[in-house]
């Protein structure tokens, strides 16, 4: 029994506007996550890249003391060494 055309014409009309309809609501969720993943990593990063210039800022101080202690040392063996 053959399907009248009539028939045919509404269900690929109906199933074109659920596809459509699918397809608007899952780009609409794929933007949303991107959105949110985009920033969310921004926060962490900058608290990141602070804590980074945090440590590299304590050991430049340390890096300075070691080396104020090495020219102190220095000093202090060339003046016995001159003294003997």
């Amino acid at each position: 029994m053959p399907v009248p055309p009539i028939i045919l014409l509404a269900v690929i009309m109906c199933g074109s506007a659920v596809m459509i309809t699918a397809i608007a609501a899952i780009s609409r969720a794929v933007t949303q996550r991107q959105r949110a993943a985009a920033n969310l990593p921004k926060d962490e990063v900058l608290q990141r890249l602070e804590r980074i210039e945090q440590a590299v800022e304590v050991t430049a101080i340390e890096v300075e003391r070691l080396a104020e202690a090495n020219r102190f040392l220095t000093k202090l063996l060339a003046e016995k060494s001159s003294v003997s």
